[in-house]
């Protein structure tokens, strides 16, 4: 039993041994046998050709564009960055325009003069002017990150 099984594994790796290249003689053999396989040969040459040439071509391509994807990536970099700087500033005004209407609720309690109510009211109106304005900067901000991440996904695959 060991021994057929021992028998089966070395004709096994003799047959295994065989799946290697082919040398010139075998292909020569072949072709003497089978002179009409020299079409099929000089077909897989011309293809194996076109693939090396368009893979050239692609590199060639891919290094044209990197130029191109590091300037994307630069301008997406400046975007996330002004995306962060714009996100802050709405932080903050959106917290001044809260202590604005605490003030305003307490005016009586402060005894707030006319002037000085309609000048807090003012600043609440220009405040909230202020933050619709980030709101919308912040919207179209990220709408370009968004236009941005996408170019350069395409142009790096």
């Amino acid at each position: 039993m060991k021994l057929r099984r021992i028998l089966f594994i070395i004709a096994l790796s003799f047959g295994l041994a065989g799946c290697g290249g082919v040398d010139e003689k075998a292909l020569e053999g072949v072709l003497e046998k089978d002179p009409s396989f020299r079409r099929i040969l000089d077909a897989k040459k011309r293809i194996d050709d076109r693939v090396a040439i368009l893979n050239k071509e692609i590199k060639s391509v891919k290094e044209a564009l990197q130029p191109k994807i590091d300037a994307l990536k630069a301008r997406l970099d400046e975007a996330q960055s002004e995306y962060k700087i714009k996100t802050l500033e709405l932080k903050e005004s959106l917290s001044r325009l809260k202590n604005i209407k605490k003030l305003l609720l307490k005016k009586k309690d402060l005894s707030l003069s006319g002037d000085e109510i309609s000048i807090w009211k003012k600043r609440e109106a220009n405040l909230e002017k202020k933050i619709d304005n980030i709101k919308y900067d912040l919207t179209e901000l990220r709408k370009r990150l968004q236009l941005l991440k996408t170019e350069i996904k395409i142009l790096e695959n």
